[in-house]
């Protein structure tokens, strides 16, 4: 069945008010919109933060790889995607471009939101980016106002505000930040004996760092045969300490992970 056009009106402004819509942070954040709320041209996603533990709500394929670079960015604090803006904020800069502010069909204002707010520690100093996400930059006249509201309401906070399409992902970090996800959490993952993945990942850890040219996989197969465990253990053990970031190296090489000789890696030391 066809999603009906999505439509604002100033009774469901009130109640995603109401529902503290927009407000909080971490895993208290509730966006201004879920994906229940809003059709969407490509696929959503609901995406579960590693930064907040809180499942995001993502309007399209763009959004989504740009919420899993910036939730595995070491800068990044918080996500709050479908930030809304005050409403006379976004009308009275409308009003100082000479152009039309979008209403609802009550006749009243509609709510304006940000994509994501990204909120970011640079050097110890914290600062918002606001960033607006599409599909490319080929947008209609209408659009282009649009966003230039948004980026002109942000720009009197005194907060940075930056578009971004599908041209700035980078595929090859985001498949080896999707692919290590899956082992971010080896709960459930039955193990060959109690306490195997923790020796292993205090052995890893301990023994990684040289400038040798085995590759990686060669070098937990080893260690499968030391600790006599199944042949691909040590590696989910290792791909896990990649995802929590105890183990470092660089996402953006297209090289199979387990195909990178250890000087490759960083093994950061062990607090097991």
């Amino acid at each position: 069945m066809r999603r009906k056009k999505y439509e604002q009106n100033e009774s469901t402004i009130a109640r995603r008010k109401a529902e503290g819509r927009g407000t909080g942070e971490g895993e208290s954040y509730r966006p201004e919109l879920e994906i229940r709320d809003v059709p969407s041209r490509g696929r959503r996603h609901r995406s579960k933060s590693r930064k907040s533990g809180r499942t995001m709500h993502l309007l399209s394929d763009v959004e989504n790889d740009i919420s899993l670079i910036n939730d595995d960015d070491d800068c990044v604090l918080d996500i709050r995607e479908q930030f809304p803006l005050d409403r006379q904020a976004t009308y009275r800069t409308a009003c100082e471009m000479g152009v039309e502010h979008p209403t609802n069909r009550d006749g009243g204002l509609n709510v304006r939101t940000t994509d994501m707010l990204i909120i970011r520690s640079d050097s110890g100093t914290r600062r918002l980016v606001a960033t607006a996400v599409k599909f490319d930059k080929k947008l209609s006249a209408r659009d282009r106002e649009l966003l230039e509201i948004e980026r002109r309401t942000w720009k009197k906070k005194g907060v940075e505000w930056k578009l971004l399409t599908r041209e700035d992902v980078d595929p090859v970090l985001v498949m080896n930040i999707k692919a290590l996800r899956a082992y971010y959490d080896l709960t459930g993952v039955p193990e060959p004996y109690e306490g195997c993945f923790y020796e292993i990942s205090d052995f890893v850890l301990r023994t990684g760092n040289r400038p040798e040219d085995v590759r990686a996989s060669d070098w937990c197969e080893s260690i499968d045969i030391n600790y006599r465990v199944p042949i691909g253990t040590t590696l989910c053990v290792f791909k896990h300490l990649l995802a929590i970031k105890q183990i470092k190296t660089d996402l953006r090489d297209s090289t199979q992970i387990e195909h990178r000789p250890l000087s490759a890696f960083v093994f950061l030391k062990t607090n097991l």
